[in-house]
């Protein structure tokens, strides 16, 4: 089940590099990263692997917003790149560990 969720939530990225979005403006991170998009992504955080729905789309938002220049710096490509590795790291740090593992 883990190993799906970091296949959707990668795949979520890929989506995200290839979506579209508003030309030369400095917008903020929900203009990428819409709450449909991001439900999609995270689409398996409330099963019980996951220990509950401990992320929601409001709490990214205001954690993003809280650090400056967090996927709102550079030209649309450069940002959605960012949150991209952003969405891809995390994938990568919270998936495929069971309780006990020492694994880095």
């Amino acid at each position: 089940m883990r190993k799906v969720f970091a296949l959707l939530v990668l795949a979520g990225a890929a989506l995200l590099a290839a979506a579209g979005g508003a030309s030369g403006q400095q917008q903020g991170v929900w203009n990428i990263i819409t709450r449909p998009m991001f439900e999609k992504m995270l689409s398996h955080r409330r099963d019980s692997p996951c220990e509950g729905a401990f992320y929601t789309y409001d709490a990214f938002i205001e954690a993003a917003s809280k650090s400056p220049g967090f996927g709102t710096t550079g030209n649309d490509e450069t940002r959605k790149r960012e949150l991209a590795a952003f969405f891809g790291q995390t994938s990568h740090e919270t998936t495929d560990r069971l309780p006990g593992d020492t694994a880095g």
